[in-house]
C-alpha cells in the first residue's frame, strides 16, 4: 500500500507533509498516473510551504498548479498525458519573485542497490564514497545527491540553505528495508550547508550533521557542507617518482612533530574565540616546510588534524573523515 493509498485526500496527503512526518513522499509528490481509470491522464504533485504559487513547465508551456489543502500542497492534471515527461516547477514566493527550479521528486534513485546491499552485508570498505552529500549529475541534471543510513527513523528530511532550514520542504526517499535514506537535489553545490531531521518512531525529531560529511561550517555552529574533494589534482608526480628512494632502509630519518593549529600564529591576526590568529593550511606549507627543512628534518609528523569538537586540540573528535579549519570557508588540506 503506498503513503497516498494510506492517507486518500489530498488534505491528508498534505497534513503529512506540512508535519514533516512523510515517510513516503515519493508516493505522493512528482508525477503519477491520473487518478482517474477512465482518464489515463498524468498528475504533477509538488509540496513548497512558502509559495503563492506555482506553475507546471513543459515544453516551454505553463500549467498552474491548484492548491491540495491548506498545508503548502499543489497539484495540476495532464489528462492528455499518456507517459510520464520532465518538467520544471514556477515558483512565486511571497516577496513576488519567479524562481524556476528542478522538481526533486521527479527523478529516480540514484544510490547504487550493489554498494547499498554490500554495505548492510559488512562487506562495504568505502561507504564514505557514496553516502554523505556528493555533486553528481543525475539524469543529465547537476545537483546533490544527499544519503544517510537511519535505520529506525519514522521520515528523515533534509533542511538547509537550499531550503531556508524548512525541514518540511525536502522529504527524504526510503531504500525500503535498508534503513538507507536519499534524495538528489538539483542545482544544489559544493558550499551549501545542510543537516537531516531524523523523525524517530516516538515523534521526536533530531537535527543531525551528517555522519559521512566531507565538510563542516566553521565552529562553533555544526551543519555540514556540500564539498566536492574529486575536484582536486594531485601535483606530486616528482615526489612519487622519488618516494622509494626517500623512504629506503637505509635513508636518513628525522621527523619533526607539529600540532598545526598552534605552531605558529598570525600576528596581524587579532581572531576570533575559535580561530585564534591561526594559520590556514597554504600559509603553513609556506612557512613550516622551508622552516622544517632548514632544522635539517626529512618528514613531518602531524598531531591529529580532525575536526575537534569546539576547535580545542585535545577534544573530542568531532568529524573522524574531515580535516580541522585553521582559516578560510573551504577545507584545502591536501
Amino acid at each position: 500500500m503506498t503513503e497516498r493509498e494510506k492517507t486518500g485526500s489530498g488534505v491528508a496527503d498534505a497534513t503529512v507533509l506540512t508535519q514533516g512526518r512523510c515517510g513516503s513522499p515519493f508516493d505522493i509528490l512528482g508525477i503519477h498516473p491520473s487518478a482517474s481509470t477512465e482518464e489515463p491522464g498524468r498528475i504533477v504533485r509538488a509540496f513548497i510551504p512558502w509559495a503563492r504559487g506555482i506553475a507546471v513547465e513543459r515544453q516551454r508551456e505553463r500549467v498552474p498548479m491548484e492548491r491540495a489543502g491548506d498545508g503548502g500542497l499543489f497539484q495540476a492534471e495532464f489528462p492528455e498525458a499518456t507517459d510520464f515527461f520532465a518538467y520544471q516547477l514556477v515558483v512565486d514566493d511571497p516577496s513576488g519573485q519567479e524562481w524556476t527550479i528542478e522538481d526533486p521528486y521527479r527523478f529516480g534513485p540514484a544510490l547504487d542497490e550493489g554498494r547499498v546491499r554490500a554495505f548492510l552485508e559488512g562487506r562495504e570498505r568505502r561507504a564514505h564514497d557514496f553516502l554523505g552529500a556528493r555533486p553528481v549529475v543525475h539524469e543529465g541534471v547537476d545537483g546533490t545527491l544527499f544519503s544517510v543510513w537511519a535505520p529506525h527513523a519514522l521520515a528523515v528530511n533534509l533542511m538547509g540553505d537550499m531550503n531556508g532550514w524548512d525541514a518540511r520542504c525536502h522529504p527524504m526517499r526510503s531504500r525500503g528495508a535498508t534503513g538507507v535514506w536519499e534524495l538528489f537535489v538539483p542545482g544544489v553545490g559544493v558550499g551549501i550547508r545542510y543537516k537531516y531531521q531524523v523523525v524517530t518512531g516516538h515523534g521526536e525529531r533530531l537535527e543531525k550533521a551528517d555522519p559521512f560529511g566531507r565538510a563542516v561550517e566553521l565552529r562553533p555552529a555544526t551543519a555540514s557542507e556540500v564539498w566536492d574533494g574529486s575536484r582536486y589534482r594531485w601535483k606530486d608526480d616528482e615526489w612519487m617518482a622519488e618516494r622509494a628512494a626517500r623512504q629506503a632502509d637505509g635513508a636518513a630519518v628525522s621527523v619533526y612533530e607539529v600540532h598545526l593549529g598552534s605552531w605558529r600564529r598570525n600576528p596581524t591576526d587579532d581572531g576570533t574565540a575559535w580561530s585564534p590568529g591561526w594559520l590556514g593550511y597554504r600559509a603553513l606549507a609556506d612557512e613550516l616546510l622551508p622552516y622544517v627543512e632548514e632544522m635539517g628534518f626529512t618528514h613531518v609528523e602531524l598531531l591529529p588534524v580532525m575536526e575537534p569538537e569546539l576547535g580545542v586540540p585535545a577534544a573530542r573528535v568531532l568529524r573522524s573523515d574531515v580535516a580541522v579549519r585553521l582559516a578560510g570557508r573551504s577545507p584545502v588540506l591536501r
